[in-house]
């Protein structure tokens, strides 16, 4: 019987791998969970486009929909059944689409063993993919940066920030696999003990669709996470609008995200990007 650092426990029988225990899950945060939706199918009948007149093209798109009539007596039985049982049969339990009525969802958990995991919703918690960090790594913050319906074709992402020894990394993941699709590490000096940590408000996103993680430094700045110019715009958007707290020993205290924050924070990453020019330089 063997217990691994991230909390799973395994049996070995004559050097074969007989079952195995997901025990990590007795540590997870609940401060550090979220719930994610899937994306709605892709419809298995495409309309066809006509590039001639409009009467070939309307005379096209009125026989697809007659030929969808088949599948109509169908459609309906299942969606009576479903919404009679309530049972999940027609849900392809290997993939990660959504069901008929939007109940399915990953429920992304975060553990005190450096481990997260999602868990599928519609067949009793099983557990659809997991990633393990390096031993000593602390969750932070984790939130939903796109969500599954934000950009057609592109899958949800879920941001993190993670620390390793007073090293901080900004990560994001596909939520649908566990992918790590970018990262963005920061050093000691910069966020040591940063105060609190946020999404942007609903409605502003980038360019990829994604709202942006704010984190407030110990001294009061700000900084939007990732790194861009184009967060650096949505910030200049959040002036004077935003708001957010901090529990502080005995008591909240509230302030207002003001715009010179960002210019700040600006500042910092020339100032960052002047200094490894040189360092460079100095070491060629």
């Amino acid at each position: 019987m063997i217990t691994a650092e991230d909390g799973s426990i395994h049996l070995l029988r004559n050097d074969v791998h007989t079952w195995s225990r997901e025990e990590s899950l007795a540590h997870i945060l609940p401060s550090q969970t979220v719930f994610l939706d899937l994306p709605v199918p892709e419809p298995k009948s495409h309309l066809k486009v006509s590039s001639g007149s409009l009467i070939s093209a309307y005379i096209e798109r009125v026989t697809t929909h007659i030929k969808q009539l088949r599948n109509l007596p169908s459609g309906l039985f299942a969606f009576a059944r479903h919404f009679a049982t309530g049972s999940y049969e027609e849900i392809e339990i290997e993939s990660t689409n959504r069901d008929a009525f939007g109940l399915r969802k990953f429920i992304i958990v975060a553990t005190k063993t450096g481990k997260i995991l999602a868990l599928d919703s519609a067949n009793r918690g099983n557990i659809v993919w997991s990633r393990l960090f390096d031993v000593g790594t602390k969750i932070h913050g984790m939130w939903i940066l796109r969500e599954s319906s934000a950009v057609r074709g592109k899958p949800p992402i879920i941001g993190m920030i993670v620390e390793k020894t007073g090293i901080y990394n900004f990560l994001q993941i596909d939520g649908l696999n566990g992918k790590v699709v970018e990262y963005e590490e920061f050093h000691h000096g910069e966020m040591d003990g940063f105060i609190k940590a946020f999404l942007t408000p609903a409605g502003i996103v980038d360019s990829e669709g994604r709202r942006n993680v704010v984190v407030i430094t110990a001294n009061g700045v700000g900084r939007g996470l990732p790194s861009s110019a184009d967060t650096r715009s949505l910030l200049s958007q959040m002036g004077n609008k935003s708001y957010y707290s901090v529990e502080e020993s005995n008591a909240i205290q509230g302030y207002v995200f003001d715009s010179v924050c960002e210019v700040v924070a600006l500042l910092i990453i020339v100032c960052e990007w002047l200094v490894n020019m040189a360092f460079r330089s100095s070491s060629r």
